[in-house]
C-alpha cells in the first residue's frame, strides 16, 4: 500500500464521503498501526492503543468505528473473549474515481520526499544508519514477557510517548505480581488509569492507598442507631463487580478491563490480608 498515495485518496474521498473529527483521527490511527505491520491485509490491535493513538474516549471512539465500517473505510470484525478486534484499511485509491488528481498530488509530494529518501539510503550504504536506542520499557518487556516484535516495539514506543514510560513499566509490573505475562491484560491496566486520570506512578499509588483507606473505613463498627456512610468508591465498585457478574444485562463492557479489574481488586486485597 502507498500511504501517499492512500491519504491524498482519503482527503479526495471526504469531498463526497465526509466523516467526523473522530473518525478522521480513528482512520489516521488505523494506518499507523497498519504501517508499523507492513501492510498486512488484516492485522489486530486492541482499543486501549487506538484511543490513546487517536485521544478519543470509549464512547467517541466506538462511534468513530462505527462511522469508518458503515462509511466503507474499513472493515472490522471483533472476536470472542480477550482477543483484539481484526481490522482490514480499504484502499480508496482502487475505488477512487478521481485517479488523476490523486496521481498529481502524489507526483509532487514524491518530488518533495526524494531528496530525504536519498538520504536515508546513502545512510545504510556506508553503515551510517543509527539504530534506536533500545528504551528500558522494551528491556523489561523482552526480560519478563518474553521476545518482541517490531511490531510490539513500536506499540510499546508508542505508549510511552502517550502516558510516560515509568507508568507502562508499573502497569508491566503489576500484571507480572499476578502471575500474568498476557500484553492485554497490561492494557487493562492502563485503560483503568486512563479512564481515572491517573498519568503519574505516583497518582496510580496514591490511588491504591485511597482503595486501602477506603475498605478500612467500610469496616470500621457503628453504633446502634447511627446509619453508617457508604463512601462513593465504594458504590462505584460495587456498580462495576454488579456489571461483570451480570453479562446479560445488556451492558457492554470490555473484557480487558474488567479482567484487569478483578486483578487489582484481587491484589489490593491480598495486600491487606483479605483471602
Amino acid at each position: 500500500m502507498n500511504y501517499i498515495k492512500e491519504l491524498n485518496a482519503f482527503y479526495v474521498s471526504m469531498e463526497y464521503n465526509p466523516l467526523s473529527n473522530s473518525a478522521i483521527a480513528l482512520w489516521h490511527a488505523l494506518m499507523h498501526i497498519n504501517n508499523r505491520t507492513r501492510w498486512q491485509r488484516e492485522f489486530r490491535v486492541a482499543g486501549m492503543v487506538l484511543r490513546l493513538k487517536s485521544g478519543l474516549n470509549e464512547s467517541a471512539f466506538k462511534r468513530a468505528r462505527t462511522e469508518l465500517k458503515e462509511k466503507g473505510y474499513i472493515i472490522y470484525e471483533p472476536l470472542g473473549g480477550n482477543q483484539a478486534p481484526v481490522y482490514q484499511m480499504i484502499s480508496l485509491i482502487e475505488n477512487s474515481d478521481d485517479g488523476q488528481q490523486v496521481d498529481s498530488v502524489v507526483d509532487r509530494a514524491d518530488e518533495c520526499f526524494a531528496e530525504v529518501e536519498m538520504v536515508g539510503e546513502t545512510g545504510d550504504e556506508q553503515g551510517g544508519g543509527v539504530k534506536a536506542k533500545e528504551t528500558d520499557a522494551v528491556r523489561f518487556y523482552k526480560e519478563n514477557f518474553g521476545d518482541s516484535s517490531p511490531y510490539m516495539e513500536g506499540e510499546l514506543k508508542d505508549l510511552v510517548d502517550d502516558v510516560g514510560e515509568a507508568l507502562v513499566i508499573e502497569a508491566m509490573k503489576r500484571t507480572l505480581e499476578q502471575g500474568i505475562t498476557r500484553w492485554s491484560y497490561v492494557l487493562g491496566v492502563l485503560h483503568i488509569w486512563e479512564k481515572k486520570g491517573i498519568r503519574s506512578v505516583d497518582a496510580a499509588r496514591a490511588a491504591d492507598v485511597e482503595f486501602r483507606n477506603g475498605r478500612q473505613r467500610q469496616y470500621h463498627y457503628f453504633p446502634r442507631g447511627k446509619r453508617e456512610i457508604i463512601p462513593d468508591w465504594f458504590e462505584e465498585q460495587k456498580e462495576t463487580r454488579k456489571r461483570l457478574e451480570e453479562p446479560n444485562r445488556g451492558v457492554v463492557v470490555d473484557p480487558e478491563e474488567a479482567e484487569a479489574v478483578r486483578l487489582e481488586i484481587k491484589r489490593l486485597r491480598e495486600e491487606m490480608g483479605y483471602s
